[in-house]
């Protein structure tokens, strides 16, 4: 998949930063990025799985200590044991990004020195996890709303919720900003030039087309799962169960990511390398 065939010119100053000569609106092709996303990843299947090989191997065990070694799980644990699995969720996307615009692949010479992909990856991973720590911030106000509703209502609290709510929507263009982290793209420069309702509600709905396909199959694994939990089935079923919903997490991240990656090239005019796949 040639992504240096944008049309955007992507300029690297004696700082290393990179900036886009090139204005450009917020619209891109819904259907068409998810799609040639999830292309990309069947494309390139085998680096993808070699590389998410440690990343889904660490999180499954992180999943396995947190059911069977954590007796109470709150917040505070889904916090914890977020940044670990973050980080190498986090990795295996800085992979498969820069796969997508540089062309680069693990073991094999880059272009650019090992300083500059360091700090790209650090930028990509801490961008990743502020948005995590963000959801899971609302998703602990959203259960803490849900039990003053059951006390009675309360104004103040349903005010801020409403708030918040919107304030996530608009902040779904974030959902992607780790993949301009990876490239070394100003995270300035995308908040300025990518503005408007629009563009949250058009990731959302990439989103949901390139989540649809994963459903379909975690949705009867994750019910298989819960039914053994609950019959306390045997720990190696259990764990076995546990594993396949870590694989189809990646198998959306790798769906979402990429389609993220052709959104922004879009958008941004982004990409200067090839990979195999589907041209656009």
């Amino acid at each position: 998949m040639a992504l240096s065939d944008s049309g955007g010119v992507i300029c690297r100053n004696s700082g290393g930063r990179y900036y886009n000569h090139i204005m450009n609106n917020n619209r891109f092709d819904i259907l068409g990025c998810a799609v040639h996303g999830i292309r990309s990843v069947f494309a390139e299947w085998r680096y993808l799985s070699s590389i998410a090989l440690m990343p889904v191997a660490l999180t499954a065990l992180i999943e396995i200590v947190k059911l069977y070694g954590v007796e109470k799980q709150s917040i505070v644990t889904e916090l914890i044991t977020l940044l670990p699995a973050g980080a190498m969720a986090a990795w295996f996307m800085f992979l498969q990004t820069r796969l997508l615009v540089f062309g680069e692949r693990k073991g094999k010479p880059s272009a650019h020195s090992g300083e500059e992909r360091r700090r790209a990856f650090e930028a990509s991973m801490l961008l990743w996890l502020l948005v995590n720590m963000a959801g899971l911030a609302f998703i602990a106000f959203l259960l803490y709303w849900a039990k003053t509703q059951q006390a009675g209502s309360n104004p103040a609290v349903t005010a801020v919720g409403y708030l918040l709510i919107g304030a996530v929507f608009w902040g779904l263009r974030f959902s992607i900003v780790h993949i301009l982290g990876a490239v070394g793209y100003s995270i300035r420069d995308y908040i300025y030039r990518v503005n408007g309702a629009m563009v949250s509600l058009r990731l959302l709905a990439m989103m949901l087309i390139v989540l649809l396909p994963v459903s379909l199959v975690a949705s009867p694994v994750e019910a298989a799962l819960f039914a053994a939990i609950k019959e306390e089935a045997a720990p190696l079923h259990v764990s076995g169960l546990l594993l396949m919903v870590v694989v189809l997490k990646f198998v959306f991240l790798s769906f979402f990511n990429a389609a993220g990656v052709f959104a922004l090239r879009e958008m941004l005019k982004i990409g200067t390398g090839k990979a195999q796949g589907a041209g656009r």
